[in-house]
């Protein structure tokens, strides 16, 4: 497990090299790379989920704590000292540990966690890439898109997050009982609640998605 964690992470930093080197735009460049790993993640999952093996448990859980540990990379280099920041690195570190000690743990409903969880980060990502368009090219039309892009981010990201993060959450606890481990992920469970709140303080529900 330690030689495909390390490897994915050498993938994703030529990765990202590449997408900084060869991209127009630094932001659009790491969104690109947050829409890759969510695409591998989401078919290492479902291969998984089909033919379940401990080399596709391991490859899958390699793909996203690879991943993990090059972004909280990228927060450490970039050295902003934004409290958004340091919720991303904690977020990381915690589900590394999550996904690395359960990944073959018969009774874990890790794999599900993930899918989910990388579903749910679909509609940000999306949105995300929306909003730095308009930043780059303005016009009304990119305004509009933003705008329907975060009515239903709102929608898909709060009802996974709330609802079947919860569930999964319990269900975990569950299975595995409470440790610290699922003492440590508590607080990522919350994090959808805040996410979500804020999007509804934001009236994003209220965005009138047919104008």
């Amino acid at each position: 497990m330690y030689i495909l964690s390390l490897l994915s992470l050498c993938y994703y930093n030529i990765l990202e090299n590449k997408f900084v080197k060869n991209g127009s735009d630094l932001k659009l460049s790491y969104n690109k790379l947050n829409f890759y790993h969510t695409f591998t993640s989401l078919l290492c999952c479902m291969t998984t989920y089909y033919y379940q093996s401990e080399l596709l448990n391991n490859i899958t859980m390699a793909n996203t704590v690879g991943f993990f540990i090059n972004d909280v990379l990228v927060y450490l280099k970039k050295d902003n000292n934004k409290l958004s920041d340091y919720i991303f690195i904690y977020h990381h570190i915690a589900g590394s540990i999550y996904f690395y000690n359960y990944v073959n743990n018969p009774e874990s409903v890790w794999l599900m966690s993930l899918f989910w969880a990388e579903v749910s980060n679909i509609p940000s990502q999306t949105v995300y890439y929306f909003i730095q368009h308009e930043r780059i090219y303005g016009g009304v039309r990119n305004k509009k898109t933003v705008l329907h892009a975060k009515y239903i981010q709102f929608f898909i990201y709060s009802f996974i997050r709330i609802f079947i993060g919860t569930y999964i959450y319990f269900k975990e606890l569950n299975n595995i009982g409470l440790n610290k481990i699922m003492i440590m992920n508590i607080p990522l469970v919350l994090l959808g609640y805040y996410w979500s709140f804020i999007m509804y303080k934001n009236d994003y529900h209220k965005i009138d998605f047919l104008n």
